[in-house]
């Protein structure tokens, strides 16, 4: 998910295992959210 501004999920966070959020992420935010290396917090 990409943005600038809050958002209103209307419940769907509770129903994913994760969530991606960059905030005003430039021209390449996309590109870096796809090819970067997700690793779990401890």
């Amino acid at each position: 998910m990409t943005g600038g501004r809050p958002y209103n999920l209307d419940g769907q966070e509770d129903r994913v295992a994760a969530l991606i959020v960059a905030w005003i992420p430039g021209q390449q935010g996309s590109s870096a959210i796809a090819m970067a290396q997700v690793k779990p917090c401890a």
